[in-house]
């Protein structure tokens, strides 16, 4: 319960976080210029990272590294649009589901599994018990 419990704690925590990002950025056109593959964990564990280059409101050209997947979510030379801090332009994010709610749901899933499971276990035991 307790691990759930912070998992769920901690996905409220980046949702907020990106909820403020996503408040106070602006938005640019970008486009992929590459796909880097990336080698994971295990042998079966290659991901591809979409490169984006894209130019702020003030002219000054980023580049970002978005989010690795498999298969790739993107292709080289396919245009996405960008959210960015204007005060930090390097911290940008491509404006997809994933790349902006995907690690705050996915703590959220693994939140609802621990306590579920957590749950079922405790209702177990006392069921046992009595």
């Amino acid at each position: 319960m307790i691990v759930g419990g912070g998992l769920l704690l901690g996905s409220a925590a980046m949702g907020i976080h990106t909820r403020m990002f996503v408040a106070h950025a602006q938005s640019a056109p970008g486009i992929v210029v590459r796909m880097e593959e990336v080698s994971g964990l295990d042998d079966d564990g290659t991901v591809y990272e979409p490169v984006v280059n894209f130019t702020t409101a003030t002219g000054q050209e980023t580049t970002l590294t978005g989010y690795g997947s498999n298969p790739p979510s993107y292709e080289a030379g396919e245009a996405v649009q960008v959210l960015y801090d204007p005060r930090d332009p390097g911290a940008a994010r491509i404006n997809d589901f994933w790349s902006l709610w995907g690690a705050s749901a996915g703590l959220a899933a693994l939140g609802i599994l621990f306590v579920g499971m957590a749950s079922f276990l405790l209702r177990a035991l006392r069921s046992r018990s009595a």
